[in-house]
């Protein structure tokens, strides 16, 4: 190090250890009376929601995942609506339960079934453990659904295929005991 640099070092050193203690925020302190909020929201999978402990409980939550099922009434009137998020393909397998508005679950235009892929949605809500207001459930109490992709139809074509090895199998099995029931009667 150079000499000007270094004594240049040691003065902003003792400058900055010489600030009295009159020169502090007074207006600047920790009130630990203060209960803290979720306002911070976890991205996370359905997967660890529903393998977590009490991390996430009361936390704001933000997951992605296919709306499958069915859309089911909540008790209590026609203003709430539960869906099920399946999580998405990729990712380990997982589901939650969403409480929305009808409003919100009206945006879901297509449910997962058999040859339907239901539609992506993103669901930005408070997680419950052991939720007090649904009988101790697992949910998610939603603020607000975005639908990031339509769902879609398609149709499974039947394949022979698959079934050929059993076929030949069954056949073989069929083959053995006609072998063996005709080496039997030789016998006797």
């Amino acid at each position: 190090m150079r000499p000007n640099r270094f004594i240049a070092f040691l003065l902003a050193l003792a400058l900055v250890a010489a600030v009295p203690a009159w020169a502090k925020d007074q207006d600047n302190q920790v009130d630990t009376g203060l209960v803290p909020d979720s306002s911070f929201i976890y991205e996370t999978s359905i997967y660890a929601l529903q393998n977590s402990d009490t991390y996430y409980e009361g936390q704001t939550v933000q997951v992605t995942g296919e709306a499958v099922g069915d859309i089911i009434d909540a008790e209590g009137g026609d203003t709430h609506k539960w869906i099920t998020l399946d999580s998405l393909p990729g990712d380990q397998q997982a589901t939650v339960q969403v409480y929305v508005s009808a409003e919100q679950a009206s945006l879901i235009d297509m449910l997962g079934r058999y040859e339907k892929t239901g539609s992506t949605v993103s669901v930005t809500g408070r997680y419950h453990l052991v939720c007090d207001q649904h009988d101790g459930l697992s949910d998610i109490h939603a603020t607000s659904l975005n639908v990031l992709q339509s769902g879609s139809s398609h149709h499974t074509n039947f394949s022979i295929q698959p079934f050929i090895p059993a076929f030949g199998l069954v056949g073989l099995g069929l083959l053995m005991f006609w072998w063996y029931r005709r080496k039997r009667e030789e016998l006797q």
